[in-house]
């Protein structure tokens, strides 16, 4: 198992998929945050939250499929398609 729980500063800091998993009776989760609060009996539960950076880019829609079309529709095709398959072969 990998290191879902850790225990700082009087906190005990779960993953969100482990917290899920640790809600249902009889998993080895919940054993296992059963055992760590026995051991840390005045530690609160706190579930780890993911910073996400504010000027992210994201590229959701950058498929093959969709570059293809986008390069299709430029007045230079035929020279930007045959440079897209060859570094999408060497990809």
């Amino acid at each position: 198992m990998k290191n879902y729980v850790k225990v700082i500063n009087n906190e005990i800091i779960l993953t969100k998929s482990f917290m899920k998993k640790a809600q249902n009776y009889g998993t080895d989760e919940y054993y296992t945050l059963r055992n760590v609060k026995a051991e840390n009996p005045t530690a609160k539960v706190v579930v780890r939250t993911i910073t996400k950076k504010a000027g992210k880019e994201s590229y959701r829609n950058l498929t093959y499929k969709n570059m293809e079309t986008y390069i299709d529709s430029l007045n230079l095709n035929v020279i930007y398609r045959a440079e897209y398959d060859v570094a999408r072969q060497r990809s």
